[in-house]
């Protein structure tokens, strides 16, 4: 383990480097405490396309209603609502529900 002070390290940084790239352990101290650690980085491995394939699987009915929910049911929905399939489906009747609101606020 090295234990260096800040001006003892200014000139020999690059060795500090080198002795850490080895794996020996290097500290640089100021006001004689350990302030900073050499460490080696370590890069992140590369990812490729279809690194996970045959890791995941997905349910057959993975998009199938909760049973949670069957409390909850459609029928106490409005018709509109009682329509809706997805989420596309609920922005597009949210996006026409605004602009009726804002026409009746400007008539």
């Amino acid at each position: 383990m090295l234990r260096v002070t800040l001006e003892e390290a200014k000139p020999r940084l690059s060795d500090l480097i080198n002795a850490a790239l080895e794996g020996k352990t290097v500290f640089i101290m100021k006001d004689l405490e350990e302030t900073v650690q050499l460490v080696p980085a370590s890069l992140p491995q590369k990812r490729y396309y279809g690194s996970a394939k045959g890791q995941i699987v997905m349910a057959d009915d993975f998009d199938a209603p909760l049973p949670d929910f069957e409390a909850y049911g459609r029928s106490s929905m409005p018709p509109a609502c009682q329509m809706l399939k997805g989420p596309l489906d609920l922005a597009i009747l949210l996006r026409f529900a605004s602009r009726d609101v804002a026409q009746q606020e400007q008539t």
